[in-house]
């Protein structure tokens, strides 16, 4: 999401978004910093390609998309989906491709 976005979303100056932003990612750095699961790293080309027909074999629409978060669950907004619109939906990213689990308005 762009920062303009944010600072109209939290109701901030674009400047105090910022200097926000920069310190969090600083503390996150020193908090995780010697810790290995927290970093990033990226795989092989070969492994890229192989991730990418395991993803699409899933996913047909996602073509050459090898990255993926592991363990992460964000909301998923459905525009044409009232119900979903507004209670959200669960997306859990796995090594395979994205799971989705619809959550139903009541929860």
């Amino acid at each position: 999401m762009e920062q303009s976005s944010l600072s109209m979303l939290f109701g901030v100056p674009p400047s105090t978004l910022s200097r926000i932003l920069r310190r969090a990612e600083e503390a996150l750095s020193k908090a995780l910093h010697g810790y290995a699961p927290a970093r990033i790293s990226w795989p092989s080309p070969t492994r890229q390609a192989e991730l990418a027909k395991l993803v699409e074999a899933r996913e047909p629409l996602l073509k050459y998309t090898f990255g993926f978060i592991d363990g992460k669950n964000f909301k998923e907004l459905f525009a044409s989906q009232p119900t979903a619109a507004l209670s959200g939906a669960d997306t859990t990213a796995r090594g395979d491709g994205m799971t989705r689990t619809r959550r139903s308005a009541s929860e």
